[in-house]
């Protein structure tokens, strides 16, 4: 057996029929035997060195008989030349390391890919055969010294390159946020790492980098993606929503929103539930009635109060501070209180006989009229009061919900009288004197009509006292009537006479006169 030891480090064995291959590492010039020097010493040992002079082999006696140009036939050798032609390294994990390789001078080559963590060849292990080394989702664990190592016939040689493989990044952490539609939304990731912004949950292009990124115009709830970029390699994608906001919206929990109230009296508490809104505007027309309050606290606008001025008040309340419009509107109308008068004079109690009425008047028409107790008095939707028996009871007014109560009294039962107080209805009397006045009382009496009368006699009723007096002109006999106009009741009409007696006339020679002249003795 031949033995010898390369520059490398590696041994070739060859039998006697390949006596040749060595290859000259120091000088690569040196294809065959005749670029070194050989020679036998006393033992018949061959020796053969380069052509520095450095001894390359010693081969044992056997070549004893063998010529020196024979030697030199036989010695050739393979130069191969081993070399990594591509690597992508970095790689991010999850990647695929991809090593290509090529070689010159070996005539059978065998290609064998070996791995260091270390970067120590003789401790490397082999991953892969063939020109090109495929190691896919690679982890930090791969990263290290990866060799390239070409055999042929007995020779070989190898190239190494590095190889880093960078971990990921953690996906980033963001959380999402709310708009009101049509609105964009900026979206923010804290971090010192590049961040994109993506559409998609996987492939497609970033729409945009950065640590904040401001969404289009959005018209639903829609998803974005935002990944973490460090030497290079690309984290999963976090998913961040961008929502609608609800719009806002009003509605009324309690009261009415269409209330009539009297003036002074505490109205009807009205209250609306406010949602998706930071406040709400209580907006008044003509104006906010003096008495009454608006508020809101806690997403609930409230109204309420004691009104102290008449007329109609509206309101329309609109959320504010969120999405969309929304608003209600209600009217408060404040009532006067009505007042009630009979005869022209207002109070709140009357009184009317039994078997009688009386009128009473509102101040405001169009109201209903309501009796406590029917058997005292009775009242019609005209306010026509009708006493039914001795005693008390109350009349209600309402208009608009306000109300006025008025006591009513009925009392005994009225009675309408006229006679005749100076007795002298019947009288005679010359003419030419006055007539004795006549004089008359009436009680609830109205009017009084006197006819009959002889000129020059007149009649007057004022203050319940009918007074006739006067001096005939005329004598004769004069019938009268006086006939009353009772307010309660009838009353006869009474009579009386007036009798006036011409004065006697004297006449001489058919002249009259008071007085005459007489001859003496004629």
């Amino acid at each position: 057996t031949i033995n010898g030891t390369s520059k490398r480090g590696y041994t070739n064995n060859a039998g006697w029929g390949n006596a040749c291959g060595f290859r000259f590492i120091d000088n690569p010039t040196m294809n065959n035997c005749s670029h070194g020097t050989y020679n036998t010493d006393n033992s018949g040992t061959i020796k053969i060195t380069d052509v520095e002079g450095e001894e390359i082999a010693a081969y044992g006696s056997k070549w004893n008989n063998m010529s020196t140009s024979t030697f030199a036939s036989c010695v050739t050798v393979e130069d191969i030349e081993a070399t990594i032609t591509s690597n992508n390294s970095p790689v991010c994990e999850g990647e695929t390391i991809t090593l290509s390789g090529s070689q010159t001078g070996a005539s059978s080559p065998a290609y064998t890919w070996k791995f260091s963590a270390t970067g120590n060849y003789a401790s490397a292990t082999n991953v892969g055969t063939g020109t090109t080394l495929n190691i896919t989702n690679a982890t930090t664990a791969n990263a290290g010294t990866y060799y390239f190592l070409v055999e042929s016939n007995g020779y070989s040689d190898y190239d190494e390159a590095g190889v880093t493989v960078n971990a990921a990044p953690s996906a980033p952490s963001a959380s999402g946020t709310s708009v009101c539609s049509g609105q964009k939304a900026t979206l923010t990731v804290t971090g010192s790492d590049t961040y994109k912004w993506y559409t998609a949950a996987t492939g497609g292009i970033a729409s945009g980098e950065g640590n904040s990124f401001t969404t289009p115009a959005i018209t639903s709830n829609t998803d974005f993606y935002v990944s973490a970029t460090k030497n290079g390699c690309e984290s999963s994608r976090t998913k961040v929503t961008v929502a609608l906001k609800d719009n806002m919206a009003i509605a009324k929990t309690s009261g009415d929103d269409n209330q009539q109230v009297c003036v002074n009296a505490q109205m009807g508490t009205i209250k609306y539930n406010v949602s998706n809104a930071t406040g709400a505007d209580v907006l008044w027309t003509p104006r906010k009635p003096a008495g009454v309050s608006d508020s809101y606290a806690g997403g609930t606008v409230t109204i309420e109060g004691t009104p102290s001025e008449i007329g109609e008040f509206s309101y329309t309340i609109t959320p504010q501070g969120g999405c969309g419009t929304a608003s209600a509107i209600g009217k408060i109308t404040v009532n006067a209180v009505p007042t009630v008068s009979a005869g022209g004079n207002t109070a709140t109690a009357f009184s009317v006989a039994q078997n009688e009425t009386l009128t009473l008047t509102p101040s405001v028409a169009g109201g209903a009229w309501n009796v406590d107790n029917t058997n005292v008095a009775e009242i019609s939707a005209a306010g026509v009061v009708t006493g039914k028996s001795v005693n008390s009871t109350t009349a209600t007014y309402t208009l608009n919900g306000c109300s006025v109560t008025i006591n009513i009294t009925v009392t005994a039962p009225n009675v309408s009288t006229f006679e005749l107080t100076s007795d002298n209805a019947t009288q005679t009397f010359c003419a030419g004197t006055a007539l004795e006045d006549i004089v008359y009382a009436a009680s609830n009496v109205s009017d009084v009509e006197v006819t009959g009368l002889p000129v020059g006699v007149t009649s007057n009723f004022a203050n319940n006292t009918l007074t006739i007096s006067g001096t005939p002109t005329a004598s004769g006999e004069f019938n009268f009537t006086v006939t009353p106009t009772p307010l309660y009741g009838t009353i006869e009409p009474l009579t009386g006479k007036i009798t006036v007696n011409a004065m006697p006339v004297i006449s001489h020679e058919g002249v009259e006169g008071t007085s005459f002249e007489v001859e003496k003795d004629g």
